[in-house]
């Protein structure tokens, strides 16, 4: 039986597998799981739900890990937010992770439970496995070194991904710290004036990555160059915005 595909929801998971996973492939495998995805006119509201479900152990896990050493750390926290930020929720689904997230990282929290939950909604998923572990992978290793290797081990086997897919996987990820730019610099990059109100700051950050918009890397997974060219030049954006939020206190 054929399987109709939402070209548009492909190229919407085109994109947000290569902003998302920061390789590559996320380009094919977001463009898959998107157009398969986005099939169903109607289910916009069982996604909701279904997002929901998903995203509650999977911010409970990141504090279960931030917190494995002892205590958590504003590197932790901010790595959090930063996925909140990449999975663009909106404030009721950001609260919600929030939530999660305290929840994980508080005494006596039992993490099987979650990770559980997790690989039920992932099922058999694997782009979706690998960008939960690489977003876990990054909290947990926000303060330099991977909190609790064991406790992350033990969700990865919980999710039924194999070691060694893990370690090629992680090793395609550029997990050097960026460096973050001057404020100058920052403002610069997002083409806004340093006078300009908040508001005004956030729509041109918007205005600036929707040049990465799905219609325009149609095709690209054939071209890596031109895939590395976007990546980067995302990611120039991504840490911009994050240095100006950072300098001005915004949410």
């Amino acid at each position: 039986m054929a399987v109709k595909v939402n070209w548009s929801g492909a190229a919407i998971g085109a994109i947000l597998g290569l902003l998302l996973s920061r390789h590559p492939a996320g380009i094919v495998l977001g463009g898959l799981v998107g157009g398969l995805l986005t099939r169903n006119p109607f289910a916009w509201e069982s996604r909701q739900v279904a997002r929901a479900r998903l995203l509650e152990p999977w911010f409970m896990l990141g504090g279960a890990l931030a917190r494995a050493n002892g205590r958590v750390s504003d590197a932790e926290v901010k790595a959090a937010e930063h996925w909140m930020r990449r999975l663009a929720l909106d404030d009721k689904a950001r609260n919600a992770a929030i939530d999660s997230f305290n929840a994980g990282k508080a005494d006596g929290f039992v993490w099987q439970i979650a990770a559980e939950e997790l690989a039920a909604h992932c099922v058999t998923r694997l782009d979706l496995k690998l960008m939960v572990l690489d977003s876990l992978h990054e909290i947990g290793s926000a303060d330099g070194s991977l909190s609790d290797p064991k406790l992350f081990d033990q969700i990865r086997e919980s999710l039924a991904v194999p070691a060694e897919l893990w370690h090629k996987v992680l090793s395609g990820f550029d997990r050097q710290t960026p460096n973050r730019p001057k404020l100058a610099e920052a403002y610069r990059t997002l083409a806004v004036d340093p006078k300009a109100i908040d508001d005004d700051v956030r729509k041109a950050y918007r205005r600036a990555i929707s040049k990465y918009h799905p219609d325009k890397i149609a095709g690209l997974e054939s071209n890596p160059e031109r895939v590395r060219e976007f990546e980067q030049k995302a990611r120039d954006l991504n840490i911009a915005y994050d240095v100006i939020r950072d300098a001005r206190g915004m949410s």
